[in-house]
């Protein structure tokens, strides 16, 4: 194989790399994407259990559904509160039980949305170091009249 062909053949290699470097940043996008919003039901689930110590039995509230969405309803129970314990199982649980989970749950979610972001901070380093050596070679062969890829 010629010189030429094998400088042509790394371009098209460096170029198919540098989609798939793009493809990975956009799955991971919309991966945080929906770890943030997982942390911002979280939130709201944490701010409510926060609250929960000052209700009584009969206190009406506004319960959050996601999306911006609240439904007022009124507490028959403020000894307990019902929380998802996985795989579509959920159980009654002291108030403070649950806030210790949610607080568990958004610490995790926050971790992984800090490892996203260093991830995607690696790979689109790493893109923008490629993405300079594909311009150079472009323009080295460019320069010597060979075709470009």
């Amino acid at each position: 194989m010629s010189p030429v062909a094998v400088a042509e053949d790394e371009v098209r290699q460096m170029v198919a790399l540098l989609e798939r470097y793009r493809a990975q940043m956009e799955m991971l996008a919309e991966q945080l994407g929906m770890l943030q919003g997982s942390d911002a039901e979280l939130g709201a689930a944490s701010e409510l259990l926060g609250r929960y110590d000052g209700f009584k039995d009969g206190d009406e509230l506004l319960v959050p559904v996601g999306g911006g969405v609240f439904i007022p309803a009124r507490l028959t129970t403020a000894k307990s509160v019902v929380a998802a314990v996985g795989s579509g199982v959920h159980v009654e649980l002291a108030p403070g039980e649950a806030a210790a989970r949610v607080s568990n749950r958004r610490e995790r979610i926050r971790e992984m949305i800090s490892q996203t972001r260093a991830t995607i901070e690696q790979i689109d380093a790493s893109a923008s170091a490629l993405s300079a050596q594909l311009e150079d070679a472009y323009r080295e062969l460019e320069t010597s009249g060979r075709p470009l890829p």
